[in-house]
């Protein structure tokens, strides 16, 4: 008899690598899933993406399987989800470090190997990706994607729904607005305006964008 029913939205790899981190909390039969993804590449229970907002639904825990390509659709998805007063929990891996003092929001999704230090927030949706560290006093806004191995120090501010590509260093109170992309190994050396893409170590403002 299952115990919990997990709806995981959009079952591309970030998806399924949710769906292994909650087996790896539930071994055994203890978890029943539901799937929204219009490929429907999943087995078991799945139903049309839009499905998910359908009140008889409404006694899952749901997980936002979407990744990068889709950052306003991340968005939008949690806007519903809170919209609804559906349970969206967090999901933090078991060998990830979260100090006491930092405050964690709802549907936040944490990979193995992070560390999550001092006074540090973390709005709603946020999704941080293998071995990333966020240090003391920094602040991610709602629906921010960081890929792996990014190290974020020292009273950053990161708006909403940015992407963080992978190996991305931004350090000492730097502060970066909303629907921001960096590119691999990007070192940010100063605040960045809304809807902007920069690469390099030294960054470089690559393009205007906005993100869909």
């Amino acid at each position: 008899m299952a115990h919990r029913k997990i709806g995981i939205i959009g079952y591309g790899v970030i998806g399924q690598q949710i769906e292994h981190f909650v087996l790896e909390q539930h071994p055994g039969n203890e978890v029943e899933f539901f799937y929204f993804d219009d490929i429907l590449h999943a087995k078991g229970k799945a139903y049309p993406f839009t499905d998910f907002c359908n009140n008889k639904f409404k006694d899952l825990e749901f997980y936002v399987g979407l990744g990068y390509h889709h950052m306003g659709l991340r968005n939008d998805v949690y806007e519903q989800l809170k919209k609804s007063q559906f349970c969206s929990p967090n999901i933090i891996h078991k060998t990830s470090y979260i100090h006491p003092t930092a405050e964690i929001a709802n549907g936040v999704v944490i990979y193995p190997m992070c560390n999550i230090g001092e006074f540090v927030k973390i709005k709603d949706g946020v999704l941080v990706n293998n071995s990333s560290v966020i240090s003391h006093d920094s602040y991610i806004d709602r629906g921010t994607f960081i890929s792996p191995g990014v190290i974020i120090s020292g009273r950053v501010s990161v708006g909403q729904c940015c992407f963080i590509g992978t190996g991305t260093v931004i350090a000492n109170e730097i502060k970066i607005g909303n629907n921001v992309q960096t590119g691999i190994g990007t070192v940010v050396t100063a605040n960045l305006e809304d809807n902007l893409s920069v690469i390099g170590n030294p960054m470089k403002i690559s393009k205007s964008l906005k993100i869909k």
